[in-house]
C-alpha cells in the first residue's frame, strides 16, 4: 500500500537555502566567501582537535564494549523471530561500497606515498626510510580501520534499536530516543534531522568534488584532456545524472546490483595486484604496520599536537574524522535500514570489524606496491603528487602495471561507479528526511522529485567547492560541517548506553508512553539462548 507523504518544511527548506545560498554567495563575492570559509576552518582546526579525537576514539571503545557484552548477542533488530532482508555478501557489499568505496579508490596509492614522504615531526622518522614506510601504512590503517566505521555504527546501532525494537521512525533523530523518550519534541527532531541533511549533503559534495578531480586527472592520463573548469563541469554533470537516476529508480532495484558488482571489481583488483605486484614486500610491510597500528592505536587516536600545531593533524586526521561523521548521521539510517534481523553483535562485526579488515588489506596491497615502486625508483609517485596533486597518483601508478592502458580507463569507471554506490542511498535518505510520512515507521522510498532536487543541489555544491579551492576546498568544507555532527555523535553514544544497558530507565518521565516497553515487551526483543552471533 502506498503511503501518503507531505514535506517536512523545516528539514527541507533551510538546508536547501543554505546550500544554494552558499553557491550564490561564492559567485557573488568570491573573496568574501573564501575569507569566511578560511576563518571558520582555522578556528575549528585550532580549537577543537581534542574534541574530534576524543569522540572518535570513544566511539570505538563503546562499540567494542557492547559487542563483547552479553547484550550484544541477546538483542536482535526486529525481535527474536526477525529474518534478514539481504544475504550476507550483498549486505556486506552495501556496507563497504556505500561507506568507503569512493574513498579507497582515491586514496589507495596516494595517501601511503604522502605519508611516506611528508610525515609530521611527531612521527619521529626520516622520509623514504623503512621506519617511514611502516609509519605511513599504520597511519592509513588508523584513517581507514575501525575508527571511521565506529562513527557510522554508533548512529546505525541507536537508530536501528529505536526503530525496530521500540517503534520509532527510521530517522536520525530517533537515535536519541533513549535520552529524551516521550519528552522529545518535534522541534528537537526537526533540528537534528536538519543538521543531518546539511552535513550529509555537504559531505557528499566533498566526496564528489574529490572524485571529479580524480576523474579529470584520469581523462588527462588516458585521453590527454586538460583538467580545466569546463571539464570539471561536464564530469560533475555526468556523475550527478548517474547517481540521481540510480536513486530515482529505487534502492532495491539499483543499489543491490551496483554494490555487488562494485565489490566484485574491488576484490578482483586486489587479486590482480597480488599476482603482478611485489607480493612478499606488501605482505611483510602490511603485517609489520598492522603491529605498529595495534600497539599505538590509543596514542595515535588521541594525538592533538598541542605545542607544534602540526598541519598534518588538521589536513589528515581531523579531515577524515569530520568526513566520516558528516556521513554517519545519515549512514546510520541506511545501515539500520539494511540490517533488519541482525543481532547487535552481528551488526557491529559487519560494520566495524569486516570493513576495517577489508580496507587495511586494500591499503596494504595498493600502498605497499606504491611504496615499493618509490623505493626502487620504478616510479617517483611523490613527484607526481607534488607536481600534479594527490588525485593524479593512482593513474600514474597504473601506468607501471601490466595492462596499464586498460586499467586506467577501467579505474575511471570504478571511481564513478563507487560514488554512485555511495550517493544513491544517501540521496534517498536525505529525501526521506525531507518528508513526513503518514506512517511514522515507514521506511520506503521518498517522492522521486525530492531525489532530483537534492541530487542536483549536491552536484552544484561539489562544483562550487572545487572551483573555489581545488583539492583543498572540499577538505575545508568537510571540517566545517563535521563539527556539529561530532556533537551529535557524543549524545548518540549516551543514548546507546541508556538504550542497551538501561532499557527500563531510558525515559525521563514516570508516565508509561506508547513506546515505553514493559519488562515483558523488552524480553520479547531479546534473542533466545543459543541464537546470538
Amino acid at each position: 500500500m502506498e503511503k501518503k507523504v507531505k514535506l517536512n518544511n523545516v528539514v527541507l527548506w533551510f538546508p536547501l537555502f543554505f546550500m544554494f545560498g552558499m553557491t550564490a554567495f561564492s559567485f557573488a563575492n568570491e573573496k568574501a566567501f573564501a575569507d569566511a570559509m578560511n576563518t571558520s576552518f582555522a578556528w575549528i582546526a585550532e580549537n577543537m582537535a581534542w574534541f574530534f579525537q576524543l569522540v572518535s576514539f570513544s566511539a570505538v571503545a563503546l562499540l567494542v564494549t557492547v559487542a563483547i557484552s552479553g547484550t550484544g548477542s541477546q538483542i536482535r533488530f526486529g525481535g527474536p523471530e526477525a529474518k534478514p532482508d539481504y544475504g550476507n555478501w550483498v549486505w556486506f557489499s552495501m556496507i563497504v561500497c556505500s561507506g568507503m568505496g569512493v574513498g579507497i579508490v582515491l586514496w589507495g596509492a596516494a595517501e601511503p606515498i604522502y605519508n611516506f614522504a611528508a610525515q609530521p615531526k611527531a612521527a619521529g622518522v626520516e622520509p623514504f626510510t623503512e621506519a617511514a614506510a611502516v609509519w605511513s601504512m599504520s597511519q592509513c590503517f588508523l584513517h581507514w580501520g575501525v575508527t571511521p566505521y565506529a562513527l557510522y555504527s554508533i548512529f546505525g546501532l541507536a537508530i536501528g534499536l529505536a526503530h525496530y525494537n521500540y517503534g520509532q521512525p527510521l530517522r536520525t533523530s530517533s537515535g536519541f530516543h533513549f535520552i529524551w523518550g516521550d519528552k522529545r519534541s518535534e522541534t528537537f527532531n526537526s533540528l537534528v534531522d536538519m543538521i543531518s541533511v546539511i552535513s550529509l549533503a555537504c559531505g557528499l559534495a566533498v566526496s564528489m568534488g574529490l572524485g571529479v578531480l580524480q576523474v579529470a586527472r584520469g581523462l588527462e592520463t588516458v585521453a590527454g584532456i586538460a583538467p580545466t573548469k569546463t571539464v570539471w563541469f561536464f564530469i560533475t554533470l555526468f556523475i550527478t545524472a548517474s547517481y540521481t537516476v540510480s536513486s530515482y529508480v529505487g534502492l532495491d532495484r539499483s543499489l543491490k546490483f551496483i554494490a555487488r558488482y562494485n565489490m566484485n571489481i574491488f576484490v578482483g583488483s586486489l587479486v590482480f595486484l597480488v599476482i603482478v605486484g611485489p607480493t612478499a614486500f606488501m605482505l611483510n610491510l602490511g603485517v609489520e604496520s598492522l603491529g605498529k597500528y595495534l600497539v599505538e592505536f590509543i596514542p595515535k587516536s588521541l594525538w592533538t599536537s598541542p605545542v607544534t600545531h602540526d598541519s598534518y593533524l588538521v589536513w589528515w586526521d581531523i579531515f577524515f574524522w569530520t568526513v566520516w561523521c558528516a556521513y554517519a548521521v545519515i549512514m546510520g539510517v541506511f545501515l539500520a535500514r539494511i540490517s533488519y534481523g541482525r543481532t547487535i553483535r552481528q551488526f557491529i562485526a559487519a560494520n566495524l570489524i569486516g570493513p576495517a579488515i577489508f580496507c587495511c588489506v586494500w591499503f596494504a596491497i595498493y600502498g605497499g606496491t606504491a611504496i615499493k615502486f618509490q623505493l626502487d625508483g620504478t616510479l617517483d609517485l611523490w613527484k607526481v603528487i607534488s607536481d600534479r596533486g594527490l588525485e593524479a597518483a593512482v593513474f600514474t601508478f597504473f601506468s607501471e602495471l601490466p595492462l596499464g592502458s586498460i586499467l586506467s580507463p577501467a579505474f575511471i569507471g570504478l571511481v564513478i561507479l563507487s560514488f554512485v554506490t555511495l550517493a544513491d542511498p544517501m540521496t534517498s535518505a536525505i529525501a526521506s528526511l525531507s518528508c513526513k510520512f503518514e506512517d511514522s515507521g515507514y521506511a520506503g522510498e521518498p517522492p522521486k522529485h525530492l531525489k532530483l532536487v537534492w541530487g542536483i543541489g549536491i552536484g552544484g555544491m561539489a562544483l562550487v567547492m572545487i572551483m573555489f579551492a581545488g583539492f583543498d576546498g572540499p577538505r575545508m568544507l568537510s571540517t566545517i560541517v563535521g563539527f556539529p555532527c561530532m556533537l551529535l555523535a557524543m549524545f548518540i553514544m549516551i543514548s546507546i548506553i541508556k538504550g542497551v544497558w538501561h532499557p527500563r530507565d531510558a525515559w525521563l518521565g514516570p508516565k508509561v508512553g506508547l513506546f515505553q516497553p514493559s519488562e515483558e515487551r523488552f524480553n520479547e526483543n531479546r534473542v533466545k539462548p543459543g541464537e546470538g552471533a
